[in-house]
């Protein structure tokens, strides 16, 4: 018996591999291109899928060196062996006042000399095998599944990193002494994400980084996206300096997706975006931006603009999405379900509890309720007329 564990454990320890690595370099004599090499000696045959796409079909050509030198194009989904794989990715030039994150297109900023690679159409996959992917600061990220978010990597940019739980924050911005110069931004972001994180415990990834890339407010709209424990956004200027509102943007943005970093949880979508979007705002409390009207307020001005959508619950409103994808209802994730987040906390609290306690109890709904078990926790609290009033106004 104790030889065939033996056995058995030598024969796992030689075929169990480590995560193959894709080491991306980018050249001095053409900036616009970058290659990526991969050593899969030790991987034996394998299959290569193509990377995940979007609008655009241009994949890239992949090269595989074999053990004897050669070198051939590699054909996805077939069998294949090779002792290393490499091919090139194109960056477009563009200056931080184009850049669009949610367009998540491979960028070089020529001005600046930061690059932004998107999995998109760059980065494919080895069938049954862990992948990490490596900027040229040797600073590696895993690759996500197909099911998880993609994956966005940014080098070139001055960044700052912070401890927050078990975690680390990497802080990246092409304005980033701007950021920290603006009214104790920096260590205002390291409290509310030290609260949140005291509530959205169960999930905390090692690593999760928060991008900012400028753009001057005279281009009028803000982009930003969220790739796989990464959150993408611009931060508005103003003449060199942070434009008005564009921190207390800023701030509700970086917060609503940390919450999503930091939990792990199956809710319908309409309590998922509602819950992140109240702590976001909650957790400004820790900061000099805590000025602005209450999601209950911003809901009674907000409901009157919605008109016909107003009177509909956000039950109704999930549906709506979900099912008919009719994506007209989706702001009154943003806007009623932070309302209905925060009357249920300050009835709790009138009843000596707190949503921040019950938080452990939103593991998973059904498909558009809230889990059974934390409705029955908070009619056990402040009693079932309470929850029913507060159900008919928002649910």
């Amino acid at each position: 018996m104790i030889r065939s564990l033996i056995v058995t454990l030598a024969w796992l320890s030689f075929s169990t591999h480590a995560a193959v690595k894709y080491q991306i370099t980018t050249h001095d004599t053409d900036p616009k291109q970058g290659t990526i090499k991969a050593d899969t000696s030790d991987i034996g045959a394998f299959q290569l899928s193509k990377p995940r796409t979007t609008s655009s079909s241009e994949l890239p050509d992949i090269q595989c060196l074999s053990n004897n030198g050669q070198s051939t194009i590699v054909s996805f989904d077939s069998p294949i062996s090779c002792r290393q794989l490499s091919w090139t990715v194109n960056f477009e030039a563009k200056t931080s006042n184009e850049f669009e994150p949610a367009q998540q297109v491979n960028t070089y900023e020529p001005n600046e000399g930061w690059y932004f690679l998107s999995e998109w159409n760059s980065l494919p996959t080895i069938q049954g095998q862990d992948i990490e992917v490596c900027d040229p600061d040797n600073i590696c990220s895993a690759m996500p599944n197909s099911n998880q978010p993609p994956l966005f990597v940014v080098w070139g940019m001055p960044y700052e990193q912070m401890n927050i739980g078990a975690s680390t924050v990497v802080v990246k911005s092409n304005a980033l002494s701007l950021l920290k110069s603006n009214r104790s931004w920096f260590q205002n972001l390291t409290q509310q994400l030290d609260y949140l994180s005291t509530i959205f415990n169960d999930k905390q990834p090692h690593q999760w980084q928060l991008i900012y890339f400028s753009k001057d407010k005279s281009q009028r709209n803000v982009s930003g996206a969220t790739g796989y424990n990464t959150l993408l956004s611009n931060v508005l200027t103003d003449k060199g300096a942070c434009a008005k509102d564009s921190m207390f943007h800023l701030a509700k943005v970086t917060a609503h997706e940390s919450v999503h970093f930091m939990g792990s949880r199956s809710l319908p979508v309409w309590a998922e975006e509602g819950l992140a979007e109240y702590y976001a705002i909650k957790s400004l409390q820790f900061t000099d931006l805590n000025n602005k009207p209450s999601p209950v307020k911003n809901w009674e001005k907000a409901s009157k603009e919605f008109q016909h959508l107003g009177n509909v619950g956000l039950i109704e409103a999930g549906k709506k999405v979900s099912i008919e994808n009719d994506m007209q209802y989706y702001p009154l994730f943003y806007v009623k379900g932070p309302a209905f987040w925060q009357t249920l906390d300050e009835q709790l609290q009138a009843n000596q509890s707190s949503l921040d306690t019950l938080v452990p109890l939103l593991q998973t709904g059904n498909d558009f309720n809230l889990p059974e078990a934390f409705v029955n926790q908070i009619i056990g609290i402040i009693g079932n007329d309470k929850w029913q009033e507060i159900s008919l106004a928002y649910l």
